[in-house]
């Protein structure tokens, strides 16, 4: 193999795979980064759940302890 050779196949694999691979990383990092919001998302409410269900659960103690 030829020195030539050798220089144009690593000119393709730069110009040709590695784009693809560049090009897949992107498409990679917008479907994480819609995955992280849809994350954000649940988090927010569950801890929205979770205040009612607290809530829920003191108001009516509280209430009976006062009314005591």
């Amino acid at each position: 193999m030829t020195l030539k050779e050798l220089t144009e196949i690593v000119i393709n694999i730069r110009d040709n795979h590695l784009e693809h691979m560049k090009q897949d990383m992107d498409k990679m990092d917008s479907k994480i980064d819609k995955m992280d919001n849809k994350v954000e998302k649940m988090d927010s409410r569950l801890w929205w759940i979770l205040a009612i269900l607290v809530g829920a659960t003191l108001i009516p103690v509280i209430t009976n302890l006062v009314s005591h």
